[in-house]
């Protein structure tokens, strides 16, 4: 077995430096699930198709770790998706953990195209950016099975929005759910919030639990 410094992904310290292995993430063999402790169909499952993000949004890490090699090949996601569609029952669960799952609108099509095919039955769910969620993707997503849209709104004041580097304000973002809810009305909608960005006070802390009520609210948005 290789030692621990030796393992892609692994970072270890050496005095004065740390050393850490990279692997292209597109390298990245099908998960070892013989190696779990029950049966597979008694789990939901997560999956990753690549390994960081574009975006610079201030309060995430991701950016930091996104590369040129960071896509998986579809041969090899259609390969662990098929070593699981044999082992699972329909309506299991399967997360698309992407930081940003449609990032790349033509290898989000193909992917699609053979879940529509091969995927019927399971319980999709993704994440990604209220920016990237037009009529057509939506209608697009919702037809291969995704059935849970996770979005990372983080808040709907404009300063702490500018801030955190977004790229989009309250006005984007309260049009992408109503699209949401127009293209694909029996969707699960999952809005991410997160509190203390900079900017943030008082007065944003108690905007922001009132815009939360007000999506709660409005059955046009949320669910």
């Amino acid at each position: 077995a290789p030692v621990v410094d030796q393992i892609p992904g692994v970072c270890t310290r050496r005095h004065p430096h740390a050393t850490a292995v990279h692997e292209p993430y597109c390298r990245t063999p099908v998960p070892a699930y013989d190696l779990l402790f029950r049966p597979i169909s008694e789990y939901s499952h997560s999956l990753r198709t690549y390994h960081g993000c574009p975006y610079g949004c201030t309060f995430c890490v991701e950016g930091v770790t996104w590369r040129q090699d960071s896509f998986r090949s579809l041969d090899s996601v259609y390969a662990e998706l098929g070593s699981l569609l044999v082992r699972i029952p329909r309506n299991t669960l399967v997360h698309f953990s992407d930081p940003v799952f449609n990032v790349d609108s033509h290898r989000t099509a193909e992917l699609c195209q053979w879940l529509s095919e091969h995927a019927a039955g399971l319980y999709l769910s993704l994440d990604t950016r209220a920016d990237l969620l037009s009529p057509d993707s939506i209608r697009l997503l919702r037809s291969a099975g995704f059935r849970y849209f996770r979005i990372g709104f983080e808040s709907l004041v404009p300063d702490v929005l500018s801030r955190a580097r977004k790229g989009w304000g309250p006005a984007e973002a309260l049009e992408c759910l109503r699209t949401i809810r127009d293209q694909a009305p029996d969707v699960v909608v999952h809005a991410y919030w997160i509190t203390g960005l900079p900017g943030s006070d008082e007065d944003t802390m108690k905007q922001s639990i009132s815009d939360v009520r007000m999506l709660l609210e409005d059955r046009k948005s949320v669910v």
